[in-house]
């Protein structure tokens, strides 16, 4: 009766016997086969492996908690970790609360030399709104160092910090966020404080009070459903973008706006949907919606919103290609057409 050959197991090396031959691998090899997990906590129980990759994983240079993680298993790992930089940092948190997420944010911001990613969300319904006032806010640290931030926070509300410069800040995205006082965003995005700042996106927000910014490094902004609540007894807001470097607005469902002012002598594309569009609510002629919008080499003009030529100024666009416009109504009169004045 002939018996088949055993197969040797993966670990043996002829007259090696059974030495661990996957822990004679250099160790930057080791650290890109743990950053491929993607997954903190199972690359952590790689540790039990040998002797070797005991303390491996905390030198990992991008950590990644999917989505449920708990915000203190968050906090444990990022003490224990003990690389000098990091070049990313994604975490998806479940019912995250400003105590459970604050000091770890604290923690990692002076080491974060890359992108930041943060989802929160709530495991029960309802408004989350609502759960941003039970709940409170806590203060964005300054990521001195970070290239890219994205937070995606759901029931938890956030305050800017009222100090620090973002140097190295190129790219923000706040969506589904509650913004709290005192510091504005616009003060954040300006060029004092975010330098190289190239893009910048919010959605689904509120709290955004009277938006100014001052910017000569954005490239593309856009804002979509977002509300501005501003402290005006009208409910009234303003935004104000001034930018040599700029090239594309989107503005999509800011509610409460009542002023834009735009002076962006490099902007080529500007978008507007649904801003102005309650503006019948606000009946009275004094309180009509006004925009000034100065962009002399504008090449595409969007403007599916509410429009009226004696308070909405394109100033000199001799340069423009594109022109789309919707039906709109201009106090109670139904109009088709767009009219553009240049000077």
């Amino acid at each position: 009766m002939e018996i088949p050959a055993q197969r040797p197991k993966l670990s043996d090396g002829g007259d090696r016997g059974s030495e661990d031959r996957l822990s004679d691998l250099p160790e930057d090899l080791l650290l890109r086969i743990l950053a491929n997990i993607r997954d903190v906590a199972v690359a952590a129980r790689t540790s039990v492996l040998s002797s070797r990759w005991r303390r491996l994983w905390r030198q990992l240079p991008a950590l990644n908690f999917p989505f449920p993680s708990d915000p203190h298993h968050i906090r444990l790992a990022l003490q224990s970790h003990e690389a000098p930089a990091l070049r990313l940092l994604e975490a998806g948190v479940l019912d995250g609360t400003p105590d459970s997420v604050a000091p770890w944010l604290l923690n990692v911001a002076p080491r974060l030399f890359g992108r930041l990613s943060l989802t929160s969300r709530a495991a029960q319904d309802g408004s989350e709104e609502d759960m941003a006032d039970e709940r409170g806010a806590f203060e964005l640290p300054c990521f001195q160092n970070a290239a890219s931030i994205r937070l995606e926070l759901g029931p938890l509300g956030i305050s800017m910090p009222p100090l620090g410069v973002f140097t190295r800040l190129n790219d923000l995205s706040l969506v589904c966020v509650q913004l709290h006082g005192p510091c504005m965003l616009g003060d954040l995005v300006s060029s004092p404080r975010c330098p190289v700042l190239r893009k910048l996106v919010v959605k689904e927000a509120s709290g955004l009070g009277n938006l100014a910014i001052h910017s000569d490094s954005l490239i593309a902004i856009s804002l979509k459903d977002v509300h501005l609540h501003p402290a005006d007894a009208l409910g009234l807001g303003h935004v104000t973008i001034e930018s040599k470097s700029l090239l594309q607005i989107e503005l999509t469902s800011v509610h409460s706006l009542q002023q834009l002012t735009v002076t962006a002598p490099a902007l080529e594309r500007i978008y507007v949907d649904s801003c102005f569009a309650n503006y019948r609510a606000r009946a009275s002629r004094h309180n009509q919606p006004v925009a000034n919008i100065y962009a002399p080499r504008l090449k595409s003009l969007y403007w599916h919103d509410a429009y009226d030529p004696s308070s909405t100024q394109f100033g000199n666009i001799e340069n423009l290609e594109t022109l789309g416009v919707h039906t709109f109504f201009m106090y109670m009169e139904e109009i088709t057409m767009l009219q553009i004045t240049t000077f």
